[in-house]
């Protein structure tokens, strides 16, 4: 495996997560729950910190094949489902690592299996985290399906474009449903744990 060539992808992935784990983090300090905030700002602090200084600091890679990226989607994968996994872990909201791996690969993959048995009494910024990750799941298969049908005759796909309009396509119907699901759950739970 050429880390070279991972780099220049891992690094920004990192950094997005760690990013993306902030509005979990503020929730739960908003709600004085210490340890699930402990658990979102021990993992984002270290995952902003290394994605950047490796996006900063890559090397321009030579040109990928077709195995490369694969390797580059699965470690990418596999990192963002090992950092994304320990806040339950470091919250003690789940008893083992190995069950918020699990958790956290089941939103990432939209499967919406769950270990847990009172899903309903979590700090809610591990609700929203544990949302989020389905969320970003869905995204990532909205994209796949796109891109497949974007796709150019000589196998080119028009990235940039493709991106773009898949996240304001999916954008502008996720907040509309935020913001009518606001009004119907009677609970405390995030309107965005809802959609």
């Amino acid at each position: 495996m050429n880390f070279k060539k991972i780099s220049p992808f891992l690094g920004p992935v990192l950094l997005i997560e760690g990013i993306l784990m902030l509005p979990a983090a503020v929730l739960c300090l908003v709600d004085g729950d210490i340890s699930a905030f402990l658990g979102f700002f021990i993992t984002l602090l270290p995952l902003v910190i290394v994605g950047y200084l490796i996006f900063h600091n890559r090397i321009e890679s030579p040109d990928l094949f077709s195995k490369d990226g694969m390797v580059i989607v699965s470690v990418c994968w596999i990192a963002i489902s090992l950092f994304g996994a320990l806040p339950l872990f470091i919250s003690g909201v789940t008893p083992s690592f190995i069950d918020a791996f699990f958790e956290i690969v089941s939103g990432f993959t939209t499967t919406g299996a769950s270990i847990l048995n009172e899903v309903e009494n979590l700090p809610r910024g591990i609700l929203y985290w544990r949302s989020f990750t389905n969320w970003l799941g869905g995204m990532g298969i909205v994209v796949l399906f796109v891109a497949r049908a974007w796709a150019k005759p000589d196998g080119l796909y028009p990235k940039r474009l493709m991106v773009s309009s898949t996240f304001v396509l999916v954008a502008s119907v996720t907040f509309p449903c935020l913001l009518m699901t606001r009004e119907t759950v009677a609970s405390e739970t995030p309107a965005a744990c809802a959609t």
